[in-house]
């Protein structure tokens, strides 16, 4: 019974342990548009950056200019938008979504 305990104590934390170090990512979504025509826009370089302007991870719009990107929820995070023969836009990391227009 005492081992029976203390494998069930273990077990618990390591549960709690994996939840608590998952809420550390979050999931940022939006689409990204031209500024002045509206159009939506492929292959735009979605680029997760720490505050030593380091590249932690990324991704690309699709099609319809959408992407989704898992993001560390920590202080100092931007994203960067970046396309051929636009100004790179930088956004600091939130949690709700982010639609972005580049000019």
């Amino acid at each position: 019974m005492n081992l029976f305990r203390k494998i069930s104590l273990i077990a618990a934390l390591l549960l709690v342990s994996t939840v608590i170090f998952a809420q550390d990512k979050i999931l940022i979504r939006g689409k990204v548009t031209d500024k002045s025509s509206k159009e939506t826009l492929i292959g735009v370089n979605v680029t997760e950056m720490d505050k030593d302007n380091r590249i932690i991870g990324g991704t690309q719009t699709d099609l319809d200019g959408n992407y989704s990107l898992t993001v560390k929820n920590a202080p100092g995070q931007t994203i960067v938008f970046s396309y051929i023969g636009y100004t790179s836009e930088t956004v600091p990391i939130g949690t709700k979504a982010v639609i972005i227009a580049i000019e």
